[in-house]
């Protein structure tokens, strides 16, 4: 059975005439005990109207408890409280991964001597969007240039897509570096794993205890592999063969064989 055909649950009801009927009905019965005389609530009657507004907060009440109950089951749970759900079956969400790109450094002229890059040089492509060396590296003497491997420095698919010749700009200009310029398409970055697919993923978790190779099993250890991978079709046409279908976000993988 899929989360879609669970019928859907209520913790309490929030049916005002109802909560407001309750209401009247008690405050009839503890007047008459209290004083003897049976007073009936009419509409209009200034008691009448504070019980409703009494009504109206407790409904809110009770919405507020539904919402808070079915953030704990699956079917319901969003942000933190997914990641608790996930917590039970011992699934963690995808974090973002960042976005990189091969860079060209071009030398002014060719150095008798090795020049360092430093730590945290940026490039841009224009905006807001940097990338950046996250270790020193060096430039051998005699050598006009070199490809640097720059990740960017926000998380998710924003750093995604800059194509050949796209980042050109250098943030923090350096001796000797006359030009920067990216030779492949910047990739990689991932944004945060969504509610809908985490939920999708944690559906099949509890086949990944199974050490029997049941399809859940395949299907959630390889998404667990990656947040990039999309779908998965697992099967065994015999004893000794695993076939996956996978699909990712950047490319589609067809009949890989273990």
């Amino acid at each position: 059975m899929s989360l879609n055909d669970l019928p859907e649950i209520q913790f309490a009801s929030t049916d005002i005439n109802e909560i407001l009927n309750e209401k009247i009905a008690n405050y009839e019965q503890v007047h008459f005990q209290e004083t003897g005389v049976r007073k009936r609530l009419y509409p209009g009657d200034p008691m009448r109207i504070f019980i409703y507004s009494e009504a109206l907060r407790e409904l809110q009440l009770r919405h507020l408890i539904n919402d808070t109950a079915k953030k704990n089951l699956l079917a319901y749970a969003r942000d933190e409280n997914l990641d608790h759900v996930g917590a039970l079956l011992q699934t963690s969400r995808h974090s973002a991964d960042y976005a990189v790109v091969s860079v060209r450094f071009v030398l002014s002229d060719v150095q008798p001597v090795s020049i360092t890059i430093p730590e945290g040089t940026r490039v841009t492509p224009g905006g807001d969007i940097f990338f950046e060396l996250t270790e020193p590296i060096e430039v051998p003497a005699g050598q006009g240039s070199i490809i640097l491997t720059m990740i960017c420095t926000q998380p998710g698919t924003a750093g995604n897509g800059f194509t050949p010749g796209q980042i050109d700009t250098i943030v923090d200009p350096l001796p000797h570096i006359d030009e920067v310029i990216n030779t492949e398409t910047s990739q990689g970055g991932i944004d945060r794993e969504s509610d809908a697919d985490f939920r999708e993923r944690l559906i099949t978790a509890p086949g990944g205890f199974s050490v029997a190779g049941p399809e859940n099993a395949y299907i959630h250890l390889t998404k667990s592999f990656s947040a990039s991978i999309l779908d998965v079709h697992a099967s065994t046409p015999d004893l000794v063969r695993s076939i996956f279908a996978f699909y990712s976000k950047t490319a589609i993988f067809l009949h890989q064989h273990f």
